[in-house]
């Protein structure tokens, strides 16, 4: 099961920071944190070919903090930091958006 969790006053819309838990163990054993990056930037990629840059800021065995920018492709002008981290029963995504 994944939950998602933004700041009070936020919506899912419109949003500066959100939370994604899953407590689906098996999930964390298909994927490192890198390759849940990699899968994030290939979706990108279709919608936006060429449109979105990418820079590893930390790794290690458990974890990864990312930060990415795109074009405005299709919509608008993004930028966001983000560690995935990856826990002994669950994973959790960290996104703060607005640069």
């Amino acid at each position: 099961m994944t939950i998602e969790f933004i700041r009070q006053g936020d919506d899912l819309n419109n949003w500066k920071e959100s939370l994604l838990y899953d407590d689906d163990p098996e999930s964390r054993a298909r994927h490192s944190p890198e390759e849940e990056v990699n899968t994030i930037k290939a979706s990108m990629e279709k919608r936006c070919p060429g449109g979105s840059q990418w820079k590893v800021i930390a790794q290690d065995d458990s974890s990864i903090l990312f930060e990415w920018q795109s074009k405005p492709c299709p919509a608008s002008d993004e930028h966001q930091i983000g560690r995935i981290i990856h826990g002994k029963h669950n994973w959790f995504a960290l996104y703060r958006q607005g640069l």
